[in-house]
């Protein structure tokens, strides 16, 4: 599947803006607030990305990628 930064996408009840791409997870996040320290992004990891809608193209934003624990 193929991930822009800034689309809208939606996974099972999860909606909201692609923040980050890597090989291995994207970010979707699904609540912003002007200071993003607060953002609330969630992990999709590779196998789940077939049950990912992309429903349009949204803003750009910077990656910083997450380290998983």
């Amino acid at each position: 599947m193929s991930f822009n930064v800034g689309s809208y996408v939606e996974w099972t009840h999860i909606k909201g803006y692609i923040r980050c791409i890597t090989d291995h997870y994207i970010t979707i996040c699904v609540n912003v607030h002007a200071d993003s320290i607060f953002d609330c992004c969630v992990l999709c990891y590779k196998n789940d990305w077939d049950q990912v809608v992309i429903h349009k193209i949204g803003r750009a934003h910077v990656c910083t990628p997450v380290t998983p624990i």
